[in-house]
């Protein structure tokens, strides 16, 4: 298995686990920016780390059937 495959999903985890831990500041400390909100973001940041999930699991699913 090729951890290239797995390079895209890692950085929008990463960056989803960043959007996270700003959104908690942002709720921790009531802050809020035009629309942006520590809800906003902390909804924005699950999103981004389920999408990158969602393509872990796609893209072991084909490495799995590829092997066979």
């Amino acid at each position: 298995m090729k951890t290239k495959q797995f390079v895209i999903p890692i950085i929008l985890l990463l960056i989803g686990l960043a959007v996270i831990s700003i959104g908690a500041l942002f709720k921790i400390l009531h802050w809020e920016w035009d629309f942006i909100t520590g809800d906003f973001l902390l909804v924005v940041g699950t999103l981004i780390k389920v999408l990158a999930l969602t393509l872990v699991i796609i893209r072991l699913i084909f490495v799995y059937r590829n092997n066979d």
